[in-house]
């Protein structure tokens, strides 16, 4: 124990000699002794404990400490102990730079100021005895004032574990870094954290999860820890990766369940390579969007598909081959299709064939209502249900549009003569394509992928990570639909009809055979007599009206097994559907002799060619591949701004319906041509031109935002109170676009709002039922909800007040309606109100008697008094929501007209 002390005493005495070096420097300096305040004669459990007390205590006393000397006791001949001192201790030592290094001198700093503050904690035994720790004082002298702030501090600024997992996870979310500061700063007021802590910390993270490897060896290693099917084509010169392809293997799992019908397409601007992304896209029983692979190509030549093709083949391999597969007009695609698929039917977007004719043909008519009408007709024709009613109509309107030869010229010669049997109802329902004529599910997946991705600018390895995340989240949303359509109990199908499908048919099948139910209604026994017609069975594998009403009158469940199996299942699973895919169960052992055999019988460079190259296959994260080279752009001049949007570029008909001021001509047309009118999107991918050829216009971009646009729509006395008006396509789905665009999704996620709809409806059924006091109603409402595509007609409208309700509840914002007839304010019907700072506040607007925009109100604007079905039946919960608009209501009361009405009593679709 002398020994041990001496040693002790030496230690203090180095410390106390490094004092008296920096004693010079401090003269000038306030001296603070703060001996009293961590003189502590208990004795504390850990050494963790004593460490936490003494900074503690430095923090409220303000100062930083850290570990100057430490030891643990290992050798047996001192007691552990541990140095605590001022992080101002020593002096800063300048790095000598040998001459003629060629290194600029840095301006540099340092917070050191040879502070002789000392704490020492030792054990009160040797390493392994079950005995606590004392501290005592060294130096309690500090050379400087007190600390104000910790912030600025990088010590006092370091994260605990707890809060680097917590920056790693949000990082990992894309979450931006001020964000997570704020995040920890809530957390923990105490917390010193600062903005530049965070950079580094994040900069070290992806530094160490990278350990040294490049892109391509990166990227191969994560996919294959996760288990991805992965192809890949590179330059044999440069190693350089020139296509890829990869498959989450539950997506594998997904299109052997599913592979009936696929949906193709490109998309730009994703990656810093400039490579097109073609994206594949299935359907679920649930009629759920999946994504199947995604394959990275050099070109959008045929070579280029027939190569991402193939491997998608060899994903399905045992299994159907697609009944139906859906894309634009993309030749190359269509030819490599045509070779690796040749038993499947090739169906062509007709959203894109829409938008063609308003690139080729608009600027052809002179007159407004000739071409609203030709669009009219052109929608009527391609939906014909038979060759003969198709011939007919064709003949009808070649009559009608005689004066324009040069636009019968383009249909007839660019669609319907090369490809009428690839997108007119009258061909196409002829095979089983589950009701998909358009590629949007695609253009859908592209949005969501480029909201996911943020950046245009990023590596393979980035973007596989954000995919992930997205195929993540869609496998949740297809499950969850998997289970509830197996043991959610829907009351509408609570007949004895359905007793056979009830948790074996997805919902969806069921929304379809209820309609079919509904048209036996209107049919005579007679009837039957007919020859069926009805084209569900053969587009969709379900019953249709003439099965049923057969099942009907011989008072029988409809079967599970006239029932296509596509919608029996209900499981990710493969192995739960019999007979569907044929898996190869048989070992490989004779192959892989032979293998061993061929190899043998090389030379030995030849031998260690081949077996590098197995070795790259088998161990693909040790490869020597090369991340594609960026293309440049020669032409015009460069750019000082870096382009990061992953938004693609306008297509020709925008620049087309520009011209005219408008995005969306359907907004001033009657309702019974609006509703028949093309649809349209922000996401629209290359399109093949004909003669005649479009010339560039010299337009500005269109945007949806055109301000003061309908203002004579919204009633005049409430004009000065608009700030602004924002207008969305008007695709018979407005009205759901404009909820999307007021919740910031941005009005592309109108399916998403059609959906969350109608789970709010499911979810508060018996409200809305004693609501409306009418289920045939309230099933209409329902149903109109249920239709995703687009256009639609007046039926799967959105529908105010009704709808209003829906919106309010299941968002929890403050809704307020306007037209030039009605106005009102929806509330949430059974949260609890939040504080007025905290609401969600906004506005739209029943325009034209066809559309629907969103409205940007004036702060502390009159609003209209609340729906009168949201005094009777709101939850008592709810109560309080109206106090906060009171005056506002009042206000709008005095300035309101004879002619608008403020009471949930009429029907905006009969206006």
């Amino acid at each position: 124990m002398e020994k041990e002390n001496n040693n002790t005493d030496e230690d203090v005495e180095n410390i106390s000699k490094e004092s008296d070096n920096s004693s010079k420097a401090s003269d000038k300096e306030i001296l603070t002794d703060y001996s009293s305040v961590f003189t502590n004669y208990n004795t504390f459990v850990t050494r963790d404990a004593l460490i936490t007390w003494a900074r503690d205590v430095g923090r409220q006393n303000g100062m930083v400490l850290t570990i100057k000397v430490s030891d643990n006791g290992n050798n047996r001949r001192r007691r552990p102990y541990v140095v605590l001192a001022c992080e101002r201790a020593g002096n800063y030592r300048k790095r000598i730079v040998r001459e003629g290094g060629g290194k600029r001198k840095r301006d540099t700093g340092s917070k050191k100021n040879g502070c002789q503050f000392r704490l020492k904690g030792q054990k009160l035994g040797m390493i392994g005895e079950q005995v606590g720790w004392e501290l005592s004082v060294i130096c309690g002298v500090h050379n400087h004032g007190d600390v104000e702030d910790m912030e600025g501090h990088s010590f006092a600024g370091r994260l605990s574990t707890h809060e680097m997992a917590l920056v790693e996870d949000m990082s990992k979310g894309l979450v931006k870094p001020k964000e997570i500061l704020a995040t920890l700063k809530q957390r923990d007021t105490s917390n010193a954290t600062i903005l530049k802590t965070l950079y580094n910390v994040r900069h070290r993270m992806k530094y160490n999860e990278k350990a040294g490897k490049s892109q391509m060896q990166f990227l191969m290693g994560k996919l294959v820890e996760n288990n991805y099917i992965q192809w890949h084509r590179s330059c044999k010169k440069t190693d350089e990766v020139t296509d890829m392809l990869w498959a989450h293997p539950i997506s594998i799992n997904l299109v052997r369940n599913f592979p009936y019908v696929l949906v193709m397409d490109c998309t730009y601007k994703t990656n810093r390579y400039r490579l097109p992304l073609l994206e594949i896209v299935g359907i679920t029983s649930t009629h759920k969007t999946f994504s199947v692979a995604f394959a990275y190509l050099k070109s959008e030549r045929a070579e280029n598909y027939e190569w991402a093709l193939t491997r998608l083949q060899t994903i399905m391999k045992g299994c159907p081959m697609p009944n139906a597969i859906v894309t634009d007009r993309d030749l190359g695609l269509m030819k490599a299709i045509a070779t690796i698929y040749p038993t499947s039917r090739h169906l062509i977007c007709r959203w894109h064939i829409n938008k063609n004719l308003i690139a080729n043909c608009k600027k052809l008519f002179d007159d407004d209502e000739m071409w609203d009408s030709f669009e009219s007709e052109w929608s009527i024709l391609v939906k014909q249900e038979s060759e003969e009613l198709f011939n007919s109509k064709l003949a009808t309107l070649e009559i009608k549009f005689s004066n324009y030869p040069g636009v019968l010229s383009y249909i007839k010669h660019t669609w319907l003569d090369p490809y009428k049997d690839r997108f007119v109802s009258a061909y196409t329902d002829t095979c089983m394509h589950l009701g998909v004529y358009t590629s949007n599910r695609a253009e859908n997946s592209h949005a969501s992928l480029k909201r996911q991705l943020v950046s245009s600018l990023g590596t393979f390895s980035d973007n596989w990570s954000e995919i992930d995340k997205l195929l993540l989240l869609q496998q949740t949303e297809i499950k969850a639909s998997f289970q509830k359509s197996k043991y959610h109990y829907q009351h509408c199908f609570k007949f004895s009809i359905y007793k056979e499908l009830r948790g074996f048919v997805s919902f969806f099948a069921l929304y379809k055979i209820k309609e079919e139910l509904k048209k036996t209604r209107g049919l005579l026994s007679g009837s039957f007599e007919i020859p069926c017609k009805c084209t569900i069975r053969v587009t969709h594998g379900l019953p249709c009206s003439h099965e049923l009403y057969d099942f009907q009158m011989r008072n029988v469940p409809i079967p599970l097994d006239c029932i296509d199996s596509h919608w029996r299942m209900l499981s990710m699973e493969p192995s739960s559907r019999p007979n569907l895919c044929k898996h190869d169960v048989s070992t490989y052992d004779d192959d892989i002799d032979e293998i061993c055999k061929l190899l043998k019988e090389k030379d030995k460079e030849q031998q260690r060619i081949l077996i590098a190259k197995v070795r790259e296959i088998l161990k693909p994260e040790v490869n020597g591949l090369v991340e594609p080279s960026k293309k440049v752009v020669t032409k015009g001049r460069p750019s000082k701004k870096i382009d990061k949007s992953t938004r693609r570029d306008p297509s020709a008909f925008e620049y087309q319906e520009s011209i005219k001021g408008s995005c969306s001509q359907k907004d001033s047309m009657p309702r019974n041509q609006a509703k028949n009118t093309p649809s349209s999107s922000m996401w629209s991918p290359n399109v093949f031109y004909s003669q005649p050829s479009i010339q560039k216009l010299p337009v500005r971009k269109p945007r949806s935002t055109i301000k003061m646009k309908y203002i004579e729509q919204i009633p005049e006395f409430f004009r000065e109170y608009v700030s602004q008006i924002v207008d969305v396509i008007g695709d018979g789905n407005c009205g759901f676009r404009v909820v999307a665009s007021m919740l910031g999704l941005g009005q592309e996620n109108w399916p998403k709002i059609r959906v969350e709809l109608l789970e709010e409806l499911h979810k508060n059924y018996d409200i809305y039922m004693k609501m409306h006091k009418n289920q045939d109603h309230v099933e209409q409402l329902a149903k109109s909800l249920q239709n995703l595509e687009s256009p639609v007609g007046s039926e799967y409208w959105m529908t105010l007040p009704d709808m209003g309700h829906f919106i309010a509840s299941r968002y929890n914002i403050v809704l307020h309606f306007f037209s030039l007839t009605q106005c009102l304010t929806f509330l949430p019907l059974k949260s609890k109100p939040v504080a007025i700072e905290l609401r969600s506040e906004v506005a739209m607007a029943f325009v034209n008697r066809n559309h629907f925009v969103h409205i940007i109100l004036k702060k502390n604007s009159p609003v209209p008094p609340v729906a009168d079905y949201w005094k009777r039946y709101h939850d008592e919960l709810a109560n309080g929501w109206d106090s906060a608009y009171t005056s506002r209501m009042d206000t709008f009361k005095l300035l309101i007209g004879l002619n608008v009405s403020i009471t949930e009593c009429i029907d905006l679709a009969d206006d």
